[in-house]
């Protein structure tokens, strides 16, 4: 075998487990396996197959690095919650859970080119790049052997694979779906043992689910809070929701100069390197909350959070009708330009000014490389939908948005994500494209189920409402002389209000990081929230580097 380094770093939730000369590093909890029983059963393997089988039975979230005398073998899970990191050099191997502790002997100033073009424009890379040539992080449902007989990567999961079930009837799935979410969350609810619960609570389908369903499985120890600007209809129908159900619910208010304070801190420079994956920039909406809860004392120190993440994702609320009117037949390189360009338009647009004949070529080659790397039956046009879904579940949703769960993890709480679970992940790729389009079957089956009679028509979901209500008619005022141009000014207006108006309306206080005049100075460079702008920082700090 060649020569294999293991480098992990203290902390960060991470166990080492050793029998005799094997050891297993492990993160994360299984609902199917003791982390022993995981140690145990890998000393006994013998092949790739059964290696993937193996793979293919572990519930939960985690990640794990086995080594022993004569092979190592490492894996993450569907949605590469926590991430490993690989490099190579000469005929020795390298593997992390830290970027940072592979990066001596690598020249940081190689940079990969196409990586940093796909941050600048999205906030993360394609594929499993980073930044750096040469420093790769294994793939969402991926595992890897280093052994005698050299590298190699196994993959036991692939986001959208499975056959559409088009034999089940609307009344069979709405069913199933109700028993699915009844069963995932029984056997969160079984793994945490009583441990306080912490819900960051919306208007949102998704954490009210959370929240509500928790309280139809009598789960007593919940404790809701919501935070932003103090009025926002986030927090009204949060603590209207919370008050249901009976769980206390707390108000984390946040101010302009609060937030500013925060964002210079000690606190959030030191969570910039914690987070760093060198794949995506940090996720840290809602990070300052967190301290302000820890700080008040108004959670247990074992506390567990668990959001709503990816439940609009799953269930169809990301899904373009971009299918319909095309005729059947059409060429698989016309229907994947249709397909890129929608994936582009949505996720690839931090900056217009980046939206160039040349990116957009650039990123649209990695894109498709990226599908066909991925193995995806390209000629089925009825399923063109799962290869868009499939494009931002591996970059957007597995790089950015679930890396937003170290928020917890900086602050020593664990978390659970239950929407995209297993079962959940099983049952949502199966469901026809007629039941996920504007979610349809989830949505229907909450409304139905009721879990915790928090969904009637009594508490409102999603009911936007702009704050501070002095910004309403300035803001109305201002695009009266666009909108008199019809579609073309309604479509410039959307283009510059970002620069105008989003620091002064964003109820999360995110734009504090940006501050209004940086935000009015770039806009007609046309960005699209205050990560366009966390992007360009994150590339000028890599690149002094």
């Amino acid at each position: 075998m060649n020569n294999v380094s293991i480098k992990i770093s203290d902390g960060s939730f991470w166990e080492k487990i050793t029998n005799g000369s094997s050891t297993l590093h492990f993160k994360g909890h299984l609902y199917s396996h003791t982390s022993k029983e995981l140690l145990s059963i890998f000393l006994k393997v013998q092949n790739d197959s059964d290696i993937t089988k193996i793979f293919s039975s572990l519930d939960g979230n985690f990640a794990f690095i086995f080594s022993s005398l004569n092979k190592v073998i490492c894996c993450v899970d569907r949605v590469s919650s926590t991430s490993i990191f690989y490099t190579q050099k000469d005929n020795n191997f390298y593997i992390s859970n830290t970027p940072s502790k592979l990066l001596p002997g690598l020249k940081e100033s190689v940079n990969n080119k196409d990586s940093i073009l796909s941050i600048r424009m999205s906030g993360y890379t394609t594929g499993n790049n980073t930044i750096l040539q040469g420093l790769n992080t294994l793939n969402p449902g991926e595992g890897a052997i280093l052994d005698s007989d050299g590298c190699r990567a196994l993959s036991y999961y692939r986001f959208n694979s499975e056959s559409i079930d088009y034999k089940s009837n609307h009344l069979e799935l709405l069913s199933e779906l109700r028993s699915v979410t009844i069963n995932v969350f029984q056997k969160l609810i079984n793994s945490i043992d009583g441990r306080q619960v912490i819900i960051p609570l919306s208007a949102g389908y998704d954490s009210r689910l959370v929240a509500s369903c928790l309280h139809c499985l009598n789960y007593k120890n919940v404790v809701c809070f919501s935070y932003g600007t103090v009025g926002n209809f986030e927090a009204e129908v949060a603590n209207e929701v919370s008050n249901k159900l009976g769980y206390p619910w707390h108000f984390i208010p946040l101010s302009h100069r609060g937030e500013k304070g925060y964002l210079n801190s000690n606190d959030f420079i030191k969570y910039g390197d914690f987070s760093d994956s060198y794949n995506s920039v940090p996720y840290f909406q809602g990070l300052s909350s967190v301290k302000y809860l820890k700080d008040n004392n108004l959670i247990e120190s074992d506390a567990i959070f668990i959001n709503g993440n990816g439940g609009d994702f799953i269930s169809g609320g990301h899904i373009e009708k971009f299918e319909e009117g095309r005729a059947l037949g059409q060429s698989i390189d016309s229907r994947m330009s249709h397909i890129l360009t929608k994936q582009i338009d949505k996720h690839y647009s931090l900056w217009g000014i980046e939206k160039t004949k040349k990116n957009i070529k650039k990123i649209s080659n990695l894109l498709w490389c990226e599908l066909v790397d991925f193995g995806y039956e390209l000629d089925k046009i009825e399923e063109d939908y799962k290869l868009y879904e499939s494009l931002e579940f591996y970059n957007r949703q597995c790089k950015y948005v679930i890396s937003g769960q170290k928020n917890y993890e900086f602050y020593a709480h664990d978390w659970r994500l239950p929407l995209w679970d297993k079962e959940y992940l099983e049952f949502w790729e199966k469901i026809p494209k007629i039941y996920k389009l504007d979610q349809k079957l989830y949505k229907e089956m909450l409304f139905q189920a009721n879990f915790g009679n928090v969904w009637g028509d009594d508490i409102p979901i999603n009911n936007k409402k702009i704050s501070p209500s002095w910004v309403i008619p300035l803001r109305k005022l201002s695009q009266l002389p666009f909108f008199l141009f019809g579609k073309r000014g309604r479509n410039y207006w959307h283009k510059i209000e970002v620069g105008l108006f989003y620091y002064l309306i964003d109820d999360t206080h995110m734009m504090d990081y940006v501050g209004y005049f940086r935000g009015l100075k770039d806009i007609f460079k046309y960005p699209r929230h205050h990560v366009s702008w966390q992007v360009l920082d994150y590339i000028y700090n890599k690149s002094k580097k």
